[in-house]
């Protein structure tokens, strides 16, 4: 995987025409977070320069299913960074209920320079996302439109 941490992560695949990734994590609170660490090293480039511009940004998400949960989590957690610039570097993810989470990511704003937005992400799909389990821990592909 190209961010794994303790078996948990993600890894980019190749999809036609469009981004994915194959997400990792013990429980569905940590396959958000994983998601939205994938979409952190898509949409950025660099490193957070010394004195930046903090930033936070939250949302509640309602979803029917545990599927519509993580893209509903994700498209959130993507209209934040992308309006914001925000490059989250503490991502936490409550779940509230079954199919209700509470994100809050705190980080900085990308300046330009050292720390880049590169990428424009439209939307995250539900193309080909079913949440399964292997091995203990849960794994789904997440597919990205740009």
């Amino acid at each position: 995987m190209d961010r794994v941490h303790g078996g948990v992560g993600f890894e980019m695949v190749e999809h036609t025409g469009d981004l994915a990734a194959r997400l990792r994590a013990p429980d569905l609170a940590g396959l958000i977070e994983v998601g939205i660490q994938a979409l952190r090293a898509l949409l950025f480039e660099g490193t957070p320069p010394p004195g930046a511009r903090a930033g936070r940004g939250k949302a509640h998400v309602n979803a029917v299913d545990r599927e519509d949960l993580l893209v509903q989590s994700l498209a959130e957690a993507l209209h934040l960074m992308q309006e914001q610039a925000l490059f989250p570097c503490e991502i936490r993810v409550a779940l509230t209920g079954e199919r209700e989470a509470q994100l809050t990511l705190t980080g900085v704003r990308a300046d330009g320079h050292e720390l880049r937005q590169v990428a424009e992400i439209k939307a995250v799909t539900y193309h080909a996302v079913e949440i399964q389990e292997h091995d203990g821990e849960l794994e789904t592909l997440i597919v990205f439109d740009v």
